[in-house]
């Protein structure tokens, strides 16, 4: 499942993307009509996973979410939100076993949920 359609920065530290994903009828995590904030998670999770990809020129390691803290949401759906979504990840610690990033997903209107999210690789190169 791709949820990001652009990458519009990064560096050794950050990534920022650009979707439209969220008005998709087609979007994998819609339950009916509707597509919860909470999937913004998912979101910061896929754009960590392309971060690492590209710091490293191969794809990221294969990982799993273990934990998503001090995560605020301040809607209760996306897919009411008609303008693109903007979806940043802040590297704050990596070793060998997972990393860490602070996630924002924003739209025209302004933070939509914000939090931080750990990843536990599962296999390393």
């Amino acid at each position: 499942m791709v949820l990001l359609d652009a990458v519009e920065g990064w560096d050794a530290h950050s990534i920022h993307c650009r979707t439209w994903s969220h008005l998709r009828n087609d979007n994998p995590l819609r339950r009916g009509p509707e597509l919860g904030t909470a999937t913004a998670i998912e979101y910061g999770a896929q754009a960590m996973a392309l971060h690492g990809g590209l710091l490293t020129g191969t794809s990221a390691p294969a990982g799993m979410v273990a934990a998503a803290r001090h995560v605020r949401m301040r809607m209760h759906r996306l897919d009411g939100v008609f303008s693109a979504l903007s979806v940043a990840a802040h590297l704050l610690a990596q070793d060998r076993s997972g990393a860490r990033y602070a996630f924002e997903l924003s739209s025209a209107g302004g933070v939509i949920a914000a939090g931080q999210i750990t990843v536990v690789f599962t296999r390393t190169r």
